[in-house]
């Protein structure tokens, strides 16, 4: 008897640590012999960086890419910066993860090199989040994310505000 054998050739799942990713995050009513229906309910988006889901809550909807296990490194994709970086789970896009604060400016210039973030805000019931899904994943209305552009979340809301 050959117990490679009776080993089943099971895929295996590559998921976001850190900040975790799940598989499925509501598989107890799951078939997952149906994998191409499934579909994550409440705010669970698909990960881009992995096989997994992630609760698009603010916080679980980035990756800490230098911190254990990942241990790499990245540079901001507005900015360039090289020190502090994290991924977005939902765009695959290098951030600084403080937002690009001059006080963590890596060159002696005395330029300005704030990151500027989209940040997208639901027109009905201000649900904000940086995924560019146009469909509000808070109220469910559809067609109704827009677009503002700024360096962290309390200057976008206060776009908006002024847009009233």
């Amino acid at each position: 008897m050959n117990p490679s054998s009776e080993i089943k050739n099971e895929p295996t799942y590559r998921l976001c640590e850190n900040m975790d990713c799940k598989r499925y995050p509501d598989d107890e009513d799951f078939d997952k012999e149906n994998e191409e229906e499934y579909e994550p309910r409440g705010q669970w988006l698909k990960c881009n960086l992995c096989d997994g889901y992630f609760d698009d809550n603010g916080l679980d909807d980035i990756l800490f890419i230098e911190e254990e296990p990942n241990n790499r490194e990245g540079e901001c994709d507005l900015c360039g910066k090289t020190k502090n970086i994290v991924q977005m789970k939902g765009t695959g896009e290098y951030l600084c993860g403080n937002g690009c604060d001059e006080s963590d400016n890596e060159s002696n210039d005395e330029s300005n090199d704030d990151c500027i973030f989209n940040y997208y805000i639901c027109k009905y019931c201000d649900y904000i989040t940086m995924n560019s899904d146009i469909d509000c994943n808070e109220c469910k209305k559809e067609m109704c994310m827009e677009l503002y552009q700024a360096e962290n979340q309390s200057a976008a809301i206060s776009k908006k505000n002024k847009k009233k």
